[in-house]
């Protein structure tokens, strides 16, 4: 990211601070200050003043989360953060595939190789509704995204790695059908009154 991008995000943040409490209001004005500083410093010392001042509005917008405003710049991102802190990133179920179908399952081992591949359909489902998430939280922060799609944090290396993890290959309708495929089969199974489906 640029000195004049992160700069231009300053402008709008001194510009949100105006409109809330007192201290959202010094913080207006010091942000300003600290600007109008950098655009008119002497050419001699000019690089040196704005990239402290870029460095202050970074430090600013780490903290956004704590902002006063009406809604804090990303927070729609949270719950989808929240979703993903709760799926084992070594589990990777959203990039397994493969599994028994109901004519196989004839043995514990492929019993158990059902549950596996049932859990995975269903990740690979919640993988794609989070993804729906992030696309509506992506256009609810359409105007800050524009002037921070370049700051790299934790949360927004989090999104972008799920997003690249996403099951490109296949269409949500496909995933959802494998899903449901498989969801008949645990029926199949759970409703056998030995425990695994009989021979054919």
């Amino acid at each position: 990211m640029t000195t004049n991008q992160v700069l231009a995000l300053g402008r709008e943040l001194a510009s949100k601070f105006e409109d809330t409490d007192t201290l959202g209001r010094w913080m207006s004005h010091y942000l300003s200050a600290m600007l109008d500083e950098a655009d008119e410093a002497p050419e001699a010392e000019s690089a040196e003043v704005r990239r402290r001042c870029a460095e202050l509005v970074l430090e600013v917008w780490s903290h956004r989360s704590v902002f006063p405003f009406n809604t804090a710049p990303m927070s729609s991102y949270d719950a989808v953060l929240r979703a993903l802190e709760r799926i084992d990133p070594d589990a990777s179920p959203w990039l397994a595939h493969g599994g028994p179908n109901a004519a196989s399952l004839d043995s514990v081992g492929e019993a158990a190789a059902l549950a596996i591949a049932l859990e995975r359909s269903t990740m690979k489902v919640v993988a794609f509704v989070l993804g729906k998430a992030a696309s509506l939280a992506d256009v609810l922060e359409s105007d800050w995204l524009g002037l921070t799609s370049e700051i790299e944090d934790q949360d927004s290396r989090m999104v972008e790695t799920f997003r690249r993890r996403l099951p490109h290959s296949q269409s949500a309708d496909e995933v959802i059908d494998q899903a449901i495929a498989r969801l008949e089969t645990a029926r199949t199974l759970l409703q056998h009154p030995t425990g695994v489906l009989p021979e054919e």
